[in-house]
């Protein structure tokens, strides 16, 4: 079978949620398809009910991550990208869900338009099976572009995103953008897809094709609770902004100047260390300490003018 898209999905004690993602893929109208997934060292169910899904589809392919390479989602992504012998590239999370024709309507699109073209589609969340899967109907996001720096530029306006299932990649774009950085414990998806949208000659959006990013209780706010994450949620965002600038030679673009203010205002008072820490690249933007001095002095020179009025 020539295979036309590889699937790699990481995982690490999934098996409350796993099936329903390998579904997903099996339920694809494009039947050119391989599926690695990834396993990072599970002690649950996982390996058993993925292994049946491989006894009974050769397509599926269960893979566990050597004992000498590192822990980590990022990791099985590499050693899946490794493996893969498809054309096209489909990450997916194994709580995650594609439509079933995501791969077929993308690759169409992909098929005609230019050799380093990245596909993009309509995408929407979920919390558990029994939801009404549906995408949102209109995102700014959702347009074609003829390279990475308008949608960039969205997505700073609109301080958006799209979840990396969205994407489908040519692996040889891939290559040119280089693999995972596997010592990024946050916005590993960031910091990848921006790489990969920069090396993109053109985005194509397919608004046939859906996707669908599942919610978990309390995941936002864990982020900002851990010191390691947060630092390395710093070191992402300095790259794309080094990526940025070197691409384009823009410095403090809109999308990551959203990201800068977001992170700031999370962690400032949890962790004012790190914003001491990190100065160049909070720079541009005011410490809590120069602002409460800004206000402070202005409400002095007002009440001082208000005296001086009075006694005249």
């Amino acid at each position: 079978m020539d295979i036309k898209v590889s699937v790699v999905i990481p995982t690490f004690n999934r098996e409350d949620l796993i099936s329903e993602t390998l579904d997903s893929v099996q339920s694809q109208t494009l039947p050119d398809w391989e599926c690695l997934i990834v396993d990072d060292g599970s002690t649950d169910e996982t390996e058993a009910i993925v292994q049946r899904y491989a006894q009974a589809d050769p397509r599926f392919k269960y893979v566990k991550r050597p004992p000498d390479r590192s822990k980590g989602g990022n990791t099985c992504r590499n050693i899946g990208l490794e493996l893969a012998k498809g054309e096209f590239i489909q990450f997916l999370d194994s709580d995650d869900l594609l439509a079933p024709t995501k791969f077929e309507e993308q690759v169409r699109a992909l098929s005609t338009s230019e050799p380093h073209a990245v596909a993009t589609c309509k995408w929407g969340r979920f919390r558990t099976s029994e939801d009404e899967l549906s995408a949102k109907p209109n995102e700014p996001t959702y347009v074609s572009t003829e390279g990475p720096l308008e949608l960039f530029n969205i997505f700073g306006k609109h301080s958006i995103w799209f979840p990396p299932h969205v994407y489908l990649v040519r692996k040889k774009t891939i290559e040119e953008a280089g693999y995972w950085n596997e010592d990024l414990k946050m916005n590993q998806d960031g910091e990848f897809f921006a790489r990969v949208l920069l090396c993109a000659s053109q985005i194509v959006f397919v608004p046939t094709a859906e996707v669908y990013y599942r919610r978990h209780t309390g995941s936002n706010t864990s982020t900002w609770n851990k010191e390691d994450r947060v630092r390395s949620m710093i070191t992402s965002w300095k790259i794309i902004d080094a990526a940025i600038q070197k691409k384009f030679g823009i410095a403090n673009h809109p999308y990551v100047k959203q990201a800068r203010n977001l992170i700031y205002n999370n962690v400032k008072d949890r962790f004012p260390e790190i914003i001491r820490e990190n100065q160049d690249f909070f720079k541009l933007k005011r410490s809590w300490f120069e602002e409460f001095s800004i206000k402070a002095n202005s409400r002095l020179q007002l009440l001082y003018l208000k005296k001086i009025k009075g006694t005249s």
